[in-house]
């Protein structure tokens, strides 16, 4: 029963430490603790084998085969010994990182206190001085035994009192950690060596072994997954610092608060504060804000503010438009001024409960604002002059209307219901870049569809819609001028029965081309990688679903900076953002307009070439991109060599993948190059 025991409990220990060996070596990071990590898990295999094989000689053979039993059970203990110095380099390069930029002779003074316990050993093979050997194959233990137990866990007591001193002086949380799962498993490693020797009828060291390999790989996975975690958050505050930089010469105060406890931080220009009487943080930024109301508001808009700016108003707004703007008066230094607070949530996590508010002057837009209504107010009252003007002039006073129509700013076209033109002022004649006397009595749109494009349809399905449906419609479309500018009009049409019966469609036209620029600006923005210039990870991948879902043939690229940790970690972040913009300039001169290239992650790029389908093309695409980044040369620093690894997959719509499948593949691929140090490529080839 014992034999049976043995080899069972033996074989489970080599079934449970072969996957975790494999999982450690398919780790990608190649450094030393991964490295001794794995020859733990070798020669931890091994000690097992031969632990396994005396266990089973001596309870199953009994004392035939002694001098056989006699050198498996002296092999075994000469891998344990090498076990505790493989935990012991492991323990050194995880834990305390010693290891880095060692000269390579230090590991042979590591190797001494094994080098001892093999000495002790092959004392006891010719002397039988720290135990006795039995014919039947079993150990006899002597007073003198202990000698060899401190001797063969030696790298143990030392990895503990290491750990723990490092414990004790660290301080950030995942260290600490680290130093635990160390702690524990080395005392798990520790008892049971010990043990073993006291009570050697069941492999009770290889077990220890076995729970010790299992546990610091899914223990490392847990900590390397919450220092995955802090670091995502150590990006996140950087993104924000660098939101607060970007947007610090717009806003007088920025903010960040918490929607769900209210809790507010300022990052700001500290001399508003005390202008607008407001704190710099707080635990209730909605009730803070009250008190500012009372202290500094506009007394119209006092009711105003406290009906609008309360937390459950701005929750529901940024549910439903992801933002929320209030425009208000305060008095300062007996001026009155209008301000703006804007309340914007993340666009990369908008689920996020911190959102973005902003605070700044906007005194001299809203009165600009009040100009220009007030401008709209005195159009829309010439407007209905025009209006009483063009009745009349259709009443034979032609003359007289005819001078107020080109009084007006706005362009004004008037159509009967066969799309002729009758009426058209000088503003809508420059808007199309049109002479007046051509678009007299000529059909709208098509006599200035030149300029319109695609929108000459559009204006066409509005026109139809509004004599079917009555009232008024409004629309906006691009037009194009023959210096290559390109202006947005916003068209209102209104359907009009004339006293005589006849209907005809009044079409006011407005110039909206600055608003438009705006809008494309922030487009631009929130899809653009801030550092590299190149498109963000969410609006390179849209990009290239689109290319896929029309079935453009094509070569999709994921291109990785090589050591890209060792540069951030020896040079500096700063020289790494200076490589990340120097890879995106080579980038951008290696391939062409229309191809995209985005940033995906910290050092990975993507890269689909639209019509790409040869993989000589392919080739010369990287090569040259190759050629580029081997003139990298950051300023300062002459002993800094860029490369990187690309992965690539030629996509064709006879064998269509999906983004996700393509990235795979690409990624696969990269791999296969990765590590070399070199700028290389590897192509996915289907089978």
């Amino acid at each position: 029963m014992t034999s049976r025991t043995y080899i069972i409990t033996s074989a489970m220990v080599i079934l449970a430490l072969i996957p975790v060996l494999f999982r450690v070596i398919r780790i990608r990071r190649k450094n030393l603790n991964i490295r001794f990590f794995a020859g733990f898990l070798c020669v931890s295999l091994l000690y097992t084998l031969f632990d396994g094989v005396w266990g089973f000689s001596v309870y199953a053979i009994n004392n035939m085969l002694y001098d056989a039993k006699r050198t498996v059970f002296y092999a075994s203990l000469c891998f344990g010994i090498l076990v505790e110095l493989m935990w012991y380099e492991y323990a050194s390069a995880h834990l305390f990182m010693i290891m880095q930029n060692r000269d390579r002779k230090l590991y042979i003074v590591d190797g001494v206190p094994a080098l001892i316990g093999y000495q002790v050993i092959a004392i006891n093979v010719s002397t039988s001085y720290f135990f006795e050997f039995n014919p039947d194959g079993s150990v006899k233990y002597n007073l003198y035994t202990i000698g060899l137990v401190l001797v063969y866990v030696f790298y143990y007591i030392f990895v503990i009192f290491n750990s723990i001193n490092h414990y004790r002086k660290e301080t950030k949380a995942f260290e600490k950690m680290r130093s635990l799962v160390v702690i524990a498993a080395t005392v798990l490693l520790l008892l049971g060596a010990i043990i073993q020797f006291v009570l050697p009828m069941l492999p009770f060291y290889a077990v220890a072994i076995m729970i010790c390999g299992v546990a610091v790989v899914i223990y490392n996975i847990s900590i390397e997954t919450e220092n995955e975690v802090y670091l995502e958050h150590q990006r996140e505050n950087e993104a924000r610092i660098m939101v607060i930089n970007a947007l610090s010469d717009e806003y007088d105060i920025i903010f960040w608060v918490n929607m769900e406890n209210n809790t507010y931080k300022s990052f700001s220009n500290t001399k508003f504060y005390e202008m607008l009487q407001l704190k710099t943080e707080g635990d209730d930024f909605f009730a803070d804000c009250g008190e500012m109301i009372k202290k500094a508001i506009y007394g119209d808009d006092i009711s105003y503010m406290e009906e609008n700016l309360t937390r459950e108003n701005v929750v529901r707004e940024l549910e439903e438009n992801g933002k929320f703007t209030i425009v208000y008066r305060i008095v300062l230094g007996g001026a009155i001024l209008y301000y703006e607070t804007k309340f914007v949530k993340s666009q990369k996590n908008p689920d996020q409960s911190t959102v973005m508010v902003g605070i700044k002057n906007v005194d001299a837009r809203e009165r600009q604002e009040l100009k220009r209504k007030r401008d709209i107010r005195n159009l829309e009252r010439k407007e209905l002059e025009y209006r009483k003007a063009l009745q009349e002039a259709l009443e034979n006073q032609n003359e007289i209307y005819a001078e107020m129509l080109h009084m007006q700013s706005g362009g004004v076209i008037v159509t009967d219901m066969d799309n002729r033109i009758i009426i058209c002022n000088e503003a809508a004649s420059d808007i199309f870049d049109m002479p007046l006397n051509i678009m007299m009595n000529d059909i709208f749109p098509d006599v200035v569809e030149d300029c319109l494009k695609d929108s000459a349809k559009l204006i066409k399905d509005k026109i139809k819609r509004l004599k079917e449906q009555g009232d008024e419609i409004s629309y906006e479309y691009p037009v194009d001028h023959l210096d290559r500018r390109v202006t947005y009009i916003k068209a209102d049409s209104k359907l009009t029965v004339l006293s005589n019966r006849n209907s005809v469609i009044i079409t006011s036209l407005a110039d909206i081309t600055s608003n438009k620029e705006m809008e494309q600006k922030l487009v631009i923005l929130s899809e653009t990688d801030s550092l590299t210039g190149l498109l963000n990870r969410d609006s390179g991948q849209k990009r290239i679903e689109q290319f896929i879902k029309k079935e453009v043939d094509g070569m999709f690229c994921i291109i990785d900076i090589n050591d890209f940790k060792h540069i951030n970690d020896n040079y500096g972040h700063p020289v790494g953002d200076k490589v990340l913009i120097s890879i995106a300039g080579c980038l951008k001169k290696a391939f062409r307009r229309k191809d995209i290239l985005a940033r995906i992650g910290g050092d990975e790029f993507a890269v689909f070439g639209a019509d790409i389908a040869d993989m000589k093309v392919g080739i010369k695409c990287l090569e040259r991109l190759f050629e580029f980044i081997n003139d990298i040369s950051i300023d300062g620093i002459d002993d800094l060599k860029v490369s990187v690894s690309v992965g690539a997959i030629l996509c064709n719509s006879e064998d269509a993948k999906s983004y996700e499948e393509i990235y795979k593949l690409a990624d696969t691929a990269m791999y296969t190059c990765k590590g070399s140090g070199t700028n290389k490529y590897s192509f996915y080839e289907t089978e």
